[in-house]
């Protein structure tokens, strides 16, 4: 099955955001730190993993004053990742090897993002729901790593709402509304003000509309051809989605139950518009 304006939209939308808010926010650190080993099952059987006390890292050379790692130390020795048996998994802060020992000494460098960013199908109220498991797992920084592919918090998870096509020209274009959801959960009045802040200004902003082959990682959360900068890919594509409208909101402590109430919460409504003729 052949890729659809749809995922089009998700990977632009998703590439734009974490650009922007980078860019602007400057939420990211620089650290250096020690991996340590644990078992993960769903990797090949020649790898070994080896995880941190952070989650997503920025892999965007277009971020000024980042960090992008091309290597790390193994006992002492620097090796550079090469995505066949040294391989930087950015979505999950962690190294995958292959012939390395589960007691070697790794450590290296890299810049973790201050607030995580997550795809998700699930509804703003299905987010919020399952919010207490991922308020037990964000205390992890007490460890020496996150386990496998689980979430924490601070976090912002995007979603897609609805699509929908309006006659806009004689020959059969259409205006496409995309209708595109954020949910932020963070533990700081600071954190949230500044996301709603910086996407406030979002409005009017043309978003670069990529193939959804422009997905910089692969399966294992590296970058495809070892380098990445948005800016530059973005160069590539002529046809752009408007932000046509954005709207902020945040919940309040008299809405939020018990349960949440060591977290703030808010929204950010997107809507997306493009003028295109059906395939």
């Amino acid at each position: 099955m052949k890729p659809q304006f749809q995922h089009k939209v998700v990977t632009s939308v998703m590439l734009w955001f974490e650009n922007f808010f980078l860019s602007k926010a400057e939420a990211y650190t620089i650290e250096t730190g020690k991996f340590t080993y644990y078992e993960d099952t769903a990797l090949p059987a020649n790898f070994k993993a080896f995880g941190s006390q952070f989650k997503q890292t920025v892999y965007d050379s277009s971020i000024t004053g980042a960090y992008i790692p091309s290597g790390v130390y193994i006992n002492n020795v620097f090796s550079g990742f090469n995505n066949s048996t040294l391989i930087f998994d950015n979505s999950n802060a962690r190294i995958i090897a292959s012939g390395v020992s589960s007691t070697a000494n790794i450590t290296g460098k890299f810049s973790p993002k201050e607030i995580d960013i997550y795809f998700t199908n699930d509804t703003e109220e299905n987010v919020i729901l399952n919010v207490q498991e991922q308020l037990n797992q964000s205390v992890a920084n007490a460890h020496e790593f996150y386990t496998p592919y689980e979430q924490k918090l601070p976090a912002i998870y995007i979603s897609n709402q609805s699509m929908q096509n309006k006659p806009f020209a004689f020959g059969g274009m259409n205006e496409t509304i995309t209708k595109t959801t954020a949910v932020i959960l963070t533990n700081q009045a600071y954190e949230l003000d500044c996301i709603l802040s910086v996407f406030a200004d979002s409005y009017n902003e043309n978003i670069p509309i990529c193939e959804f082959e422009s997905e910089p990682l692969n399966q294992f959360g590296a970058l495809k051809t070892g380098y990445y900068s948005y800016n530059d890919i973005k160069k590539n594509y002529k046809e752009h989605i408007f932000v046509k409208n954005v709207n902020s909101s945040k919940m309040s402590d008299r809405v939020r139950p018990n349960l949440l109430k060591q977290l703030y919460i808010g929204f950010i409504d997107f809507e997306l518009s493009v003028y295109r003729y059906r395939v």
